[in-house]
């Protein structure tokens, strides 16, 4: 205990990655202890039987072998192997990997209570110094992270101010490069419009003179054409009467064409209705002269009528 004490109060001195080490040796020492609490466990439960018997053994020497771990870290995995040895050797050979109950070890972990409040007070001195030795390394190595923390954190913030310090300049230089660039090319811009107007107006000479020449053209033809137009005003006066007087005749032509052969649908009705008129009358007479022969045929004494003309019908007194 002792030397763990010493090597507590000399890690408050050293760097951090002293510090990073004695953690390193903390977490050896404490797998070691738990393998060790395993082992006897284990062995306890194997052999419920002979517990009672040989139970004040194993907490001495778990015990011991604490006090060895916590003294030489390297020396106690010799103690260790020999331990498991020596419990194994007085029960039955169980696989260190089993399960261990809980019950077990709450049992062992009553017994160790006991074993520690029976020890000397110098004891309980020396672990009340350890914990004060480790306290206050403790708070070195809390007040070390906030001082590695706080020069981080001044460090990234200076860093931050650079960088950004350095973007504000290379902002100003390009928009300094854009406006020049954007007035260079504004001198050629003006200087290529003029160009095109200096080239426009003498392509628009010869055009113009062109243009001035159909101009005149068109003046000449527009003044023939009106001169004709005057003769043709007159020809086409002409030629409307000619084709109103034609379109008089043709109606009235049609109409007279109407005319005739609506008489002539009217002679022909007037035909149709006279021979339906006589086909009828001759139907009758051959009815009357059919009849007449009948009745002769049965009064065959009497005498025959005279002759009648065919246009006219007698009935006779007989009827």
């Amino acid at each position: 205990v002792s030397a763990s004490d010493l090597k507590l109060e000399d890690s408050g001195q050293k760097s951090p990655s002293v510090d990073s080490s004695d953690g390193m040796m903390k977490k050896t020492e404490g797998q070691i202890i738990t393998d060790t609490v395993q082992e006897v466990s284990v062995n306890e439960q194997s052999e419920h039987g002979e517990a009672k018997n040989i139970s004040k053994n194993p907490v001495k020497e778990l015990s011991e072998t604490k006090e060895r771990v916590l003294q030489n870290p390297k020396a106690s995995l010799s103690d260790r192997s020999a331990t498991s040895v020596h419990l194994k050797k007085k029960g039955k050979a169980v696989p260190s990997t089993s399960p261990v109950s809980s019950r077990y070890l709450e049992s062992l972990k009553m017994l160790e209570d006991k074993c520690m409040q029976k020890k000397s007070p110098e004891f309980n001195k020396m672990e009340n110094l350890r914990a004060a030795v480790f306290q206050n390394w403790l708070e070195k190595k809390k007040l070390l992270q906030l001082e590695l923390k706080r020069s981080e954190k001044e460090k990234a913030e200076i860093l931050r101010s650079n960088t950004e310090k350095q973007e504000a300049l290379k902002r100003e230089e390009s928009l300094a490069c854009y406006e020049a660039w954007k007035k260079k090319k504004e001198k050629e811009a003006k200087k290529l419009n003029e160009k095109k107007k200096l080239e426009e107006l003498e392509e628009n000479k010869p055009a113009e003179q062109n243009k001035e020449k159909a101009e005149a053209a068109q003046a000449v033809i527009l003044y023939m054409m009106i001169s004709c137009s005057s003769l043709s005003l007159c020809r086409n006066k002409k030629k409307e009467e000619y084709i109103k007087k034609k379109k008089v005749q043709k109606f009235l032509e049609k109409r007279k064409r109407e005319m005739q052969q609506a008489k002539a649908e009217e002679k022909s009705e007037k035909a149709l209705e006279e021979y339906e008129k006589w086909l009828e009358n001759k139907v009758r007479r051959e009815q009357l002269e059919k009849t007449q022969k009948k009745m002769q045929a049965v009064h065959g004494n009497e005498e025959s009528p005279p002759w009648r003309p065919p246009g006219k019908v007698t009935y006779s007194g007989n009827y």
